[in-house]
């Protein structure tokens, strides 16, 4: 079972003989003990502090013989899942002139993901995770890439080099983390930098004048 969280943004352009110029500047969307030993050599000990946190094991010896009074505290705590994927879509940009040649879009940027629940795979949805991932993909046309619906064909769509593909099963992966023995994730464990940039871009030297879409899936999905 994959645990998916996504961010979607629909993208339409207008291929005209002159070209136009729009700009897209929309800021980003969310898609957010101690323990002591006990020691009983030659002291006394004439009172006692039990520790339980949660399910936790006493750290009291349970065949200590205590001289004195002894007082016992439970200590709980209840920590929510916390959870968040968000995308800055500030450098994200239409081209100048999509007439002809690569042209950039800018980049989508992951600026920030927490998640602390990672045991929800398996059949039953409780067995912990294995793998993390990012990934990028089209999706809502019959086709990949940029689309033109009244000619039907699409212009490619790539992100560093790689072509973009049609729905998950055609997703560029951006990254993956193995979280086999992890209880949370953050964004930190796929990079040391303050975000991952997917920079976009589209080749227009076959394109045809018309109206082009296409909706970009970003994930962040676990396995």
């Amino acid at each position: 079972m994959r645990r998916a969280l996504f961010f979607v943004i629909p993208l339409f352009l207008l291929l005209t003989s002159c070209g136009q110029r729009s700009k897209n500047a929309r800021k980003h969307r969310s898609g957010e003990r101690g323990t002591q030993n006990i020691s009983t050599d030659d002291w006394i000990v004439r009172g006692a502090w039990r520790l339980q946190y949660g399910s936790a094991a006493s750290l009291l010896d349970e065949g200590l013989h205590l001289a004195g009074a002894s007082s016992s505290h439970q200590m709980t705590a209840n920590v929510p899942e916390i959870i968040a994927f968000n995308v800055d879509e500030t450098n994200f940009v239409m081209p100048t002139d999509p007439s002809e040649g690569d042209q950039s879009f800018g980049s989508l940027d992951i600026v920030n993901l927490r998640d602390n629940k990672l045991r929800v795979c398996g059949a039953n949805g409780n067995a912990q995770c294995s793998v993390a991932a990012l990934r990028v993909y089209t999706t809502g046309k019959p086709g990949a890439g940029l689309w033109n619906d009244d000619a039907g064909y699409g212009l490619t769509i790539s992100t560093n080099g790689t072509e973009v593909g049609l729905d998950a099963a055609n997703a560029v992966e951006l990254g993956s983390v193995d979280v086999s023995g992890m209880r949370r994730l953050s964004l930190s464990d796929f990079t040391s930098s303050a975000s991952i940039q997917v920079p976009l871009s589209v080749n227009f030297d076959n394109a045809g004048a018309g109206s082009y879409g296409a909706t970009i899936v970003m994930e962040y999905v676990l396995q």
